[in-house]
């Protein structure tokens, strides 16, 4: 059982690849470059591999169908929810300056409410005091004067709260991307009234947390009529490579196999080039991370 994805000598510039036995969880190999050619050749070298899993990566899908075709593929299932964002991501970008109205709109907070009529215009506590006695109260001053130094703080605060968050307020295609996948309750007057301005933006929601239901609750019935479906979204790109790579798809919702252990050992890994001061070569490298506790 083999999990292959990719480590970073430097982000954004150069790759290697690690491979990691998912039963073991422990490190077999590094490769000092990401490539179909060098992946394909260690698969040969190193044949009776029954399950790759992987991220959707084509270079590593085409190495194992050249090397390993009997081997079963499986998508990992945290790469395809970080694709489904992503792909939501773009979708949402023509829409910015719909977000952004919106997110306006609905930071406009009400008004507070007014404050009785006797102490409306008045910051005065005796003056307030006098004219409460006369109407019954026994109190003293002193709680006349804590209650409007609290009352007209708390006001003025949330005045200023309410006109700096309208000033302020944003909503990127990331930040409504997170929104919509997971419907958070103090966002939902945000969410309802752009679905209600954008009935396209409400199916590509839709969309999308049937995709991510698909995927936690392994639903593999569902899966045909999403990609059928999805195709004619604004999810059509995702869905098109998506079923490109149905097979690994498909084996992610039958298959318990998936990329964790190899996420936790590109982490170790991480720690390990971090420490050396990105001085040693690969071959230090390597073999510190065979032998780390």
């Amino acid at each position: 059982m083999l999990g292959i994805d990719d480590w970073a000598w430097r982000k954004r510039q150069r790759y290697g690849t690690i491979l990691c036995d998912l039963e073991g969880g422990k490190v077999i190999d590094l490769l000092p470059d990401r490539s179909e050619k060098s992946t394909e050749q260690w698969l040969r070298n190193h044949p009776g591999t029954e399950i790759v899993s992987r991220d959707r990566a084509s270079l590593y899908a085409a190495a194992a169908t050249k090397a390993v075709p009997q081997a079963i593929q499986v998508a990992d299932r945290w790469h395809l929810l970080h694709n489904l964002s992503e792909a939501l991501v773009s979708a949402l970008v023509p829409y910015h300056r719909l977000l952004t109205e919106v997110a306006c709109s609905v930071a406009k907070k009400p008004e507070a409410p007014a404050a009785p009529t006797a102490l409306q215009g008045c910051h005065n506590a005796a003056q307030l005091w006098r004219e409460l006695r006369e109407k019954g109260f026994a109190g003293q001053s002193a709680i006349v004067r804590r209650w409007i130094q609290k009352h007209h703080r708390s006001r003025g605060a949330q005045q200023n709260q309410s006109a700096s968050s309208s000033q302020r307020a944003r909503a990127s295609p990331r930040q409504t991307a997170w929104l919509l996948l997971k419907e958070p309750e103090d966002a939902r007057p945000y969410l309802e009234e752009l679905c209600s301005k954008s009935p396209e933006i409400a199916t590509l929601a839709s969309w999308a947390r049937e995709f991510g239901r698909i995927i936690r609750k392994r639903d593999v019935d569902a899966w045909p009529q999403w990609c059928k479906d999805a195709k004619s979204s604004l999810l059509a790109t995702f869905a098109k490579y998506l079923c490109r790579d149905e097979k690994a798809v498909l084996a992610a919702l039958q298959q318990p196999w998936s990329n964790g252990p190899v996420e936790g050992n590109i982490h170790r890994l991480k720690l390990i080039k971090r420490a050396m001061y990105g001085r040693a070569k690969f071959d230090l490298l390597r073999i510190r991370v065979f032998n780390a506790a």
